[in-house]
C-alpha cells in the first residue's frame, strides 16, 4: 500500500524524508505515564505507526503512537526504553518499514543519505540523487530490500516547490 505523507519544503539542510517537529517540548513523564507529543497536524500519522523523535541525535525515543488526541496532539508509548526529554522544534522521523520512496517535485538535485550528513551538494553519505528536472517523478528502491524510513534523509538546493514523498509500507 502507498502512503503518502506531504509536502516537505526543502531549505537546504539536511531532513527526514518524512519529517516534522515537536510543537512544543515533551519532558520526561512520571513512571507509568505515557506523554503526549505535540505536533502541527497529527492527520499525516496513523495511530501504531512508530515515530523517532530528536531523530539524528543521541538522544532519540522511537516510541509507538498509540492514541490521536486531537488535531495537534498524539499519545505515544515507549517499547522498553526509557523516555528522554526533547526540546521544542526537536525532529521527529516517521518511522516506518518499507520497500520504495516515490519523490515528486521541481528541484535542482535532490541528494538521498543515510544520516543527517547530507549536503545539499551532495557531502555526506549520500546514497541516491535525483537529478534536476521540472516536475521530477522518481522510485527510490534499496534494491528491494525493506528500508525505515527514519533512516533515510534528504537534502536539496534550489528547491522551487519541495517534494512530495510516499512511501510503499509493508
Amino acid at each position: 500500500m502507498w502512503r503518502t505523507f506531504r509536502k516537505q519544503t526543502l531549505t537546504g539542510a539536511a531532513q527526514p524524508i518524512f519529517g516534522d517537529k515537536l510543537t512544543a517540548a515533551m519532558p520526561i513523564p512520571p513512571d507509568g505515564v505515557d506523554p503526549i507529543v505535540n505536533v502541527a497536524d497529527t492527520t499525516i500519522y496513523q495511530q501504531g505507526d512508530r515515530i523517532t523523535i530528536d531523530a539524528g541525535q543521541t538522544n532519540l525515543d522511537t516510541v509507538l503512537i498509540t492514541t490521536i488526541k486531537s488535531g495537534t496532539q498524539m499519545q505515544v508509548t515507549s517499547q522498553g526504553a526509557p523516555y528522554h526529554a526533547h526540546a521544542v522544534n526537536a525532529i521527529i522521523a516517521l518511522a516506518i518499514p518499507c520497500t520504495e520512496i516515490l519523490f515528486s517535485g521541481n528541484a535542482s538535485t535532490l541528494y538521498l543519505g543515510t544520516d543527517n550528513t547530507i549536503t545539499a551538494t551532495g557531502g555526506g553519505n549520500v546514497i541516491y540523487a535525483i537529478l534536476p528536472g521540472a516536475g521530477f517523478r522518481e522510485t527510490y528502491s534499496a534494491n528491494w530490500n525493506t528500508v525505515r524510513t527514519d533512516d533515510l534523509w534528504m537534502a536539496g538546493a534550489g528547491v522551487s516547490d519541495g517534494a512530495i514523498v510516499a512511501a510503499q509500507v509493508i
